[in-house]
């Protein structure tokens, strides 16, 4: 059972999206952005799947990684950028 007692978990498209908001927030606070609140409200999303995970965490953390893909490709893209 999840950390939320009584509540449903989250769809794998559900952590997938969670891992998405994780990353365009965090986005968002980098550089080229330059939001930096959105750190502070990035790690919500993470807190949302990891309570909802339900009886498979496991699976949701690799779905919640899924997500969280096209922040690293961003990041990569500008480490070149600025090396």
């Amino acid at each position: 059972m999840g950390a939320l007692a009584g509540t449903p978990g989250l769809s794998r498209w559900g952590t997938a999206g969670c891992g998405l908001a994780f990353g365009i927030l965090t986005a968002l606070s980098l550089p080229p952005g330059g939001i930096w609140p959105a750190a502070l409200l990035a790690i919500m999303p993470l807190v949302v799947a990891a309570g909802r995970s339900g009886a498979r965490p496991g699976r949701a953390a690799l779905w919640v990684g899924a997500g969280t893909m096209p922040l690293w490709l961003f990041e990569q893209a500008w480490l070149v950028n600025v090396s």
